[in-house]
């Protein structure tokens, strides 16, 4: 015979009651209904779990040693409950990210800083790096989300959603600082000095598709792999860099960097948040982009 979960459940109830009809008012059932379960339960597993007598029942032997597990296991379902409802208050958990370092400093460092001010117990883990390492570590489950540059390689792949709006632009700044508000044709980059990313990132692929729609192949005069060594290479006039206006948005106010125009500029980007394709949101995620959001749209 097939044993029904909820006949454990009943038989947990008896034997904390001690008796059958205490047991049928506590789970608004009749006495008989009670009965019948309990009697299914024992004969699935070959003899009697209770002694009848008038004031009511006492397990067995082997009913004792059977309530020993299921007591646990009602335990540990009861453990879980609160673990869940700790988790959905925002009372204990885990949240494990995966972003890059320009990400991380411009966009995700307020959020974590208020994020661990507001909800101390959740457990936040960053991994900073590239975007296809970061893709690994969530079709690994090593990472719960990434926060990363848009368009995915593979979109296809991944639930993605964009956060924030990325305008590029072209900066300049120390001994090209005379470049600030003048207009230059794209058959004049190469006259000038240009420092881009490492030709393996996503943004310079990007950035290196769109130039060419322009009919123009930059050979940089330096590369890097950090946006911010890439801004403050700029700021001493090391030669012009292109990068998102949100990056610069310090050296720009402070005069360190300033623009200068193009025939057109460069398409806009996204960061966006990429998770597993059909995957819910835990609440700690939930919480921590509603924390994004609201930096991004006050």
């Amino acid at each position: 015979m097939q044993i029904d979960p909820h006949w454990y459940f009943v038989f947990h109830r008896c034997a904390m009651a001690g008796s059958f009809s205490a047991a049928a008012q506590a789970l608004y059932v009749s006495q008989s209904a009670v009965s019948q379960m309990m009697g299914h339960l024992e004969r699935a597993l070959g003899g009697p779990l209770f002694t009848r007598n008038p004031r009511g029942v006492r397990l067995t032997a082997e009913g004792a040693a059977l309530y020993g597990y299921v007591a646990k296991a009602f335990d540990s379902l009861s453990a879980g409950e609160a673990a869940v409802r700790r988790a959905m208050a925002l009372e204990e958990g885990q949240l494990r990210i995966g972003t890059s370092d320009a990400i991380l400093r411009y966009l995700l460092m307020p959020a974590l800083a208020r994020m661990k001010r507001i909800h101390p117990a959740i457990n936040l883990t960053l991994t900073n790096t590239t975007t296809p390492r970061s893709l690994e570590l969530l079709d690994g489950n090593a990472v719960d989300a990434c926060f990363v540059h848009l368009p995915l390689p593979n979109p296809g792949r991944y639930d993605a959603r964009p956060i924030l709006r990325l305008a590029d632009c072209l900066l300049c700044g120390g001994k090209l600082m005379g470049l600030a508000g003048s207009r230059l044709a794209f058959s004049q980059l190469n006259d000038y000095p240009i420092i881009m990313l490492d030709r393996g990132s996503l943004t310079r692929r990007q950035l290196d598709e769109w130039l060419g729609q322009q009919g123009v192949t930059l050979t940089p005069e330096f590369t890097t792999g950090s946006i911010d060594s890439l801004l403050d290479m700029a700021a001493l006039g090391l030669g012009m860099a292109f990068a998102a206006r949100a990056y610069a948005a310090d050296r720009l106010e402070s005069g360190a960097l300033a623009e200068v125009s193009l025939p057109q500029t460069p398409p806009p980007r996204h960061i966006g948040l990429v998770t597993r394709r059909g995957e819910p949101h835990s609440r700690a995620l939930r919480a921590f982009v509603a924390m994004i959001d609201g930096a991004c749209n006050p």
